[in-house]
Parts: C-alpha cells; structure tokens; sequence
C-alpha cells in the first residue's frame, strides 16, 4: 500500500508520466545522473523505456502543512529542541525547479525536512550568542531566515512557525531552611531563614533547559550567595532592622543577576531571621531619688529618654543589655553625685541649671559606650508642692457677720476658689518647713476667710442682701460687693502666696432672715374687709383686694431681722390699719360713691407706712374693689323686674295687632271672593261683571301691613334697647363733702307694694 505525504498535496514522485493533467498540474522528469529535469523534446526523442529518470507530478493552488521536532545542543551540555510547523505552496511556473531541489530523495517532503534543519542548524551555529541571549527575538530571525532559503533554493512559498519545546520549563522552589550567615561587622553567625521560587527568564529559555540537569544545585548556589552578599556589603545593623525592606530588595537584585546564567529568576523570596533586634527606638522613663540641702524631705528626680541605636555591633560585644535596667543603673550612679551638694534652689528650674546639663551629657557618653545615642533626655525635679502649680480648688462655706449698729447680724457664703502657685521659689520658706500640701491648701483657706470676713464686717445690710452683685445707682456707679470681695481675694493669693486665681464663685446661701424674705416675696393673699362707717348708721360695706409682700425696705432691715412676721401677721396688721382708717375718716354713702381707683391709692399709703413702720416690708394692695350693699342689690332686683314686665306687655300689644290686621285680610278676602261668585252667578260672563273697586282693597290691605310693620318684634327690641340705655346711665350728681357721688332714687315701702301689685295685675290680663 502506498504511503501518503502531506507535501504529495504539492509534489509527489509517481512511477510513470500522468496523462490527463489539470490545468494546475505539471509532469517533470528528472534525470537522475544529473538531478537536473528533462525537456519534452528530449524525453519524446528517448521514449518511455528511459530508466534513469523519475517523473514528479507539481500541483499548483494547494497548500501542504506538516511539522517536525528539531534537536540542538549549542551549549557544551543539555539540549533544546524546536517545533517547527510550516505550511508550502508552489506556483507553476516554478514546478520544474522545485522537482530539482527535492528529488533523488525517498520523498519529496524529507528532503525539504532535512533542507529546513540544515537552515536552523546553520542559522544557530551562525549567531549563537544572539539566540542564547535573546531567544525571543532568535525565533523571530531564524523564521525569516528559513523562509527566505526555501522560497531561494526549493522555490517554494512557505509559512512557517517554530516554538521551543517547554516540557522542561517549570518553576523550581527551594523549600524553607535554615542556615548561619555572617556580616561585615559582626564575627559571630547569625540565623536565616530562606524560601524561594524560581522560575524561567522568558528571555533565556534555552539557557534554562540546558541547564536543566543542574537544578539539583540551585537551591546551594542560591544559599551560598547570599551568603557572599551579606558577609561583604551587610552590617549588623541593617541585618537587624532593614533585612526584610532594603536588604531584602538588594538580594533579589542580585540573586537574579546570578540565576539569570541559568535562565532563572525569582518569582517570590522570602528571608527571616530569629534574631532579635534591640529596640530600634526606646522610650524610657525612671525616676531617681536623691538629696538636697536645705530640704528635708527626699527629692524625685524624673527622667524621660529616647534612645536609638547607632552602632548595634557595639550593643551585641555590649552583651546586649536590657536598655531599662542600664538606663536606670546609669543615673542612679550620676544624679545623686551631681545633686548632693546643691541647695534647694536649684530644684525650681532643674533644667536650666548646670547638675542638669551634667546629668545629660554623662549619659551620652555612657550610651556611645554600648551603641547608643540619646536622642532626648527631659529631667524634672518633682517636689511635694509641683500638684499646687496646677489648678486646685479650695471650699469655705461659712457665716461671716455683717455690718450693723443694733445687734448682731449673720450672713452665709459658700466661697469655691480656683487657684494655682504660679512658682514655687515664692514659697521657698513654706518648703523648708515639714509642711504637708493638705497643711498649706489650709492656710490659703484661711486667708481667705479672713479677708472675706474683714470686708463683710464693714458692709450695709441693704447693700448685701439687695445689691450684692449689681448696683442701680447710674449716676455713681460702684463696684458691687460681689466684685470686691473677687478682687480682694486675688490681692491676698498674689501677695502672700504667689498664686494666680482662674475662678472665684460667691454663693450667698440662706439664713433666717432671707429665707424668710424670700418666702414673703414670692407669696400673696387675698382678703376681705367689712366697714361700718362711725360718722352714720348706715349699712356694711365690703371690700376685697388681695395683698402682696414686695420685699424688705432698705432702710429697715434691722425691724425686719428683729420681727420676723410671717404673712398671717402681716395680712391681719394691714386689715386692721385699713379698718380704722377707713371707719373714722369715710361715712357709708361715702365709701359707695368714692370713685375705686383714688380710693385704692389712699389704701395702698396706708398699707405701706404701716407695714414699714412695723415690720421693715413693702407691701402692695392688688385688685381692690367694693361688693354691692344689700340695698343696691333689692334696687337691681326691682328694676330687672320691671324691666321683664314692660317687655312682656309689649310682646302681647304686639300679638294683638298682629290678629287685628289678619282678620282684617281675611274678611276683605272672604267679601271679594262672595261678591266675585254672585257676579258670575248673576251675569253669566266676566264682561258683563260689576267689579268693587280693587284699587281700593289694595290700599287697605297696605295700611294693614304698615300698622303691622310699626308693632313688629323690631321695633320692640329697638324700645326695649332705649329703656336699658336709660337705666345704665349714672343718676344726677350731687354734691356731698367735696365729693362727687350718685344718689339712688328713693322708692317708700307702700310704691313699691303699689308697683309690684300694678305688675301681677298686667300679667294676669296678659294671661287672659
């Protein structure tokens, strides 16, 4: 069976000449001796029993593809292989000089094979550095360079691609271990640990797969330079603190300049060491006891400190010290030395002074010893009275006497002061002394009672009670009590103790006395009072009002403080004093006709000079008016009734006049329609009718609807208006002891017996 190609789609050997070709077929014939084609007049001249040739059918129009592995070793050991893949065509005009480059082979398609791996081979042998270093760029190259040799020598149009054969390609990871290192500057091993994975350059494939067989000792070459690179350009210090940032990047950096030899780099690397670092910045802070002369008590030396490695090599030859415990070693060894000879007053501004600068550069130079630089070193001496150069609060709620010229009078003031020490070396006498803070917050309180008391004692009660932190007097204004007992109080702290007040409160608390005003003011009273004049025998007036505290008079504190009222005391004073006033000096016709509004000022003079007088208050008489006497009452009782009775009779006028006018109607109606029906019944048509006058029944019906009109519900109402209107003007004045008063009618028993008899007989007829 014969065997198929894929280039026989092209050209194919055939045992004799094709007969019956296509148009895009060629029969050539070559001569074997010479490798070179027939003519056709040589062949005709020879015949078909020619045996040194061989005939190749060439097609035109078609494309044949195949594909072969190519195997190169340009390295002394390993190799790499290429997959080339191609696809031929030929044109057929050019069938004769392809038949000549592919024949006298078993096939046409092995000899284009072998001419292809001769193409590569000669191309890679050619510009071997070239296809090494940059292989991605070789295969672009070594394809253009086959392409133009086949379409030169075999004729053929060819399309063609060439990939590296990748099987061997994978990544290599070196598993996490652990191994012992050196620095530049350190001669003791350090540990590290490594884990990486490397995968291929694709810039350097066929470097990698040659070196394939070598990858047993990547995971030693990676370790071993690692090793060179730290031994030769890391120190301790960036191993402690930079391994993992820039160390790390500069391994990397070189690590892949190293693999890439082998066609490798670093696609994840990770390095750690358990190694520990010192601090890379430590804050402490240690406080250190110690002496001074002139001062009794132990003194606290704080000391804050940062500290930074400068060079750790040092730290570790050191025996890397715990930086606490050499902190606090170190100044418990230079404090007490620098201090013991000092007084008290160089503790005031400890940082301006030379112990202190001392203290500081000693431990600078002790720190460069192990490594170390100090970045800041803050000492502070702390004495027992530092709490009172910050803000405190000092309380003193107290009863302090006031000003007065009869008798003792108290006052209470809760003082909350808010005070600090602006400097200590002020009160340098109170700190040489075995005083506690407790002790000298009491002197402050003291002092400050004291002058509080001073002043008060010099004060008006009036001024205290009423004026304490606001004056009216627009005219000379003043200062209030409340702003010079401040005042007075900042003096004092200033002065003696060298300290400064943020906040004063003055709370005036309540005693007897003001809390008696207090409720006096913020309460009232309503009242009633009975008259009967002593100038005549008339009959009782009443009166009500009701009564209001205003408060204490200044000038009469001392009668309010010594009496003490409370309201029913007060009320039963002023009703009293109105009673006697008003009896003796008003008749009872008076006291009905006086005008309220004149009568209520005279009322309220009265009312405040006595309770002035008598018990040092204001008082003020509210809402004051007179009930009505019993004889105003009847009066008002006897007019609503007849007032109802006039009423009533004009509500029946009204009925009547209105039945009168509908009878009226009626009856003019009735006689019209008699009169109408006896026409039509005597005359037969409305023609021959004699009609009444109807003119004449209009008028009439019309002077009906006006009587009606002048007795309607409105006209009544508008009577009834004018009567209420008289009764509710005043009656004629007259003249009675310069006053204007009103005088009632006087009506006698037996008149009103008479009118009151009159009203019953009219609703009686009414009824009927």
């Amino acid at each position: 069976m014969k065997q198929f190609y894929p280039l026989d789609k092209v050209i194919q050997k055939v045992n004799e000449p094709v007969k019956n070709l296509s148009s895009g077929q060629k029969l050539v014939t070559i001569d074997k001796s010479t490798g070179k084609a027939l003519s056709n007049k040589s062949f005709l001249g020879i015949g078909n029993l020619l045996k040194d040739t061989e005939y190749y059918l060439v097609s035109s129009g078609s494309r044949a593809e195949d594909k072969f592995v190519y195997s190169d070793k340009v390295f002394g050991t390993g190799s790499f292989s290429l997959v080339i893949e191609y696809q031929v065509s030929c044109e057929i005009e050019n069938a004769q000089k392809v038949a000549e480059a592919l024949c006298l082979a078993p096939h046409p398609g092995a000899k284009l094979q072998q001419k292809i791996e001769k193409y590569a081979r000669d191309f890679i042998r050619k510009h071997r550095d070239e296809f090494i270093n940059d292989f991605p760029q070789g295969i672009k190259n070594i394809i253009k360079f086959i392409i133009k040799e086949v379409e030169t020598e075999v004729f053929l149009t060819i399309d063609i691609q060439i990939s590296l054969d990748e099987s061997k390609l994978k990544p290599y990871l070196i598993e996490s271990q652990h191994f012992r290192v050196l620095v530049q500057d350190c001669n003791e091993e350090l540990n590290l640990e490594l884990q990486a994975e490397l995968i291929v350059d694709p810039k350097n494939k066929i470097k990698a797969i040659s070196n394939y067989d070598n990858r047993s000792s990547l995971s030693d070459l990676v370790k071993e330079e690692i090793k060179h690179y730290l031994f030769s350009t890391v120190s301790l210090q960036d191993f402690y603190y930079d391994l993992k940032t820039s160390v790390y990047q500069r391994i990397k950096t070189n690590l892949n300049l190293v693999l890439a030899d082998q066609g490798l780099q670093i696609r994840s690397l990770s390095i750690d060491t358990n190694e520990v670092a010192p601090p890379r910045l430590s804050q402490i802070e240690e406080s250190i006891t110690c002496q001074v002369q002139e001062y009794s008590e132990p003194v606290v030396i704080k000391n804050r400190l940062q500290m930074i490695p400068s060079d750790v090599s040092k730290y570790r030859m050191a025996g890397s010290p715990s930086l606490t415990n050499w902190v606090k070693s170190q100044l418990e060894a230079i404090i007490p030395e620098e201090l013991f000879a000092q007084s008290i007053d160089i503790l005031f501004n400890f940082e301006k002074t030379d112990p202190y600068n001392n203290i500081k550069q000693k431990m600078i130079l002790e720190a460069k010893k192990i490594g170390y630089d100090i970045n800041q070193l803050v000492s502070v001496a702390e004495l027992k009275f530092d709490s009172l150069t910050k803000d405190f609060v000092l309380k003193d709620e107290s009863v302090f006497s006031i000003k007065s010229s009869s008798g003792k009078l108290e006052v209470k003031l809760n003082i909350i002061v808010t005070t600090k020490i602006d400097k200590l070396e002020n009160i340098k006498n109170y700190l040489k002394r075995e005083i506690s803070v407790e002790e000298f917050q009491g002197l402050i309180k003291t002092k400050i009672h004291n002058t509080v008391s001073q002043y008060l004692h010099k004060v008006e009660p009036d001024r205290y009670y009423l004026r304490f932190d606001f004056e009216d007097d627009q005219q000379n204004p003043k200062v209030t009590v409340k702003e010079e007992l401040e005042n007075k109080i900042k003096e004092v702290l200033k002065t003696e103790f060298s300290a400064s007040v943020s906040d004063i409160v003055l709370e005036r608390l309540d005693t007897e006395v003001s809390e008696l005003s207090k409720n006096l003011y913020s309460k009232g009273d309503a009242f009633e009072l009975e008259l009967q004049s002593k100038l005549d025998y008339g009959e009782t007036v009443r009166f009500t009002g009701y009564l209001q505290v205003g408060g204490v008079d200044p000038d009469c504190w001392y009668v309010f403080q010594y009496r003490l009222p409370n309201l029913n005391d007060i009320k039963a004073f002023v009703l009293d004093t109105l009673q006697q006033k008003l009896e003796e000096k008003y008749s009872t016709d008076e006291l009905t006709s006086e005008e309220n509004t004149s009568l209520q000022v005279e009322v309220n003079q009265w009312a405040k000079a006595s309770i002035i007088e008598q018990f040092g208050l204001e008082v003020e008489i509210k809402n004051w008016k007179r009930s009505r006497t019993e004889s105003e009452i009847d009066l008002a009782q006897l007019e609503l009734k007849t007032h109802k009775t006039k009423i009533s009779g004009m509500n029946t006028k009204l009925v009547l006049v209105e039945l009168k006018d509908k009878n009226k109607i009626e009856t003019a109606k009735l006689a019209y329609e008699k009169k109408l029906e006896r026409q039509k019944q005597l005359y037969g048509t409305r023609d021959q009718l004699e009609l009444p006058d109807e003119d004449k029944v209009i008028d009439e019906i019309k002077n009906l609807e006006q009587a009606t009109s002048e007795t309607s519900v409105e006209n009544v109402e508008a009577e009834l208006n004018q009567l209420k209107e008289s009764k509710s003007k005043r009656r004629k004045p007259s003249e009675f002891r310069g006053k204007t008063q009103e005088e009632p009618p006087k009506i006698s028993e037996s008149e009103k017996q008479k009118l009151l008899k009159t009203n019953e007989e009219e609703d009686l007829w009414l009824n009927e």
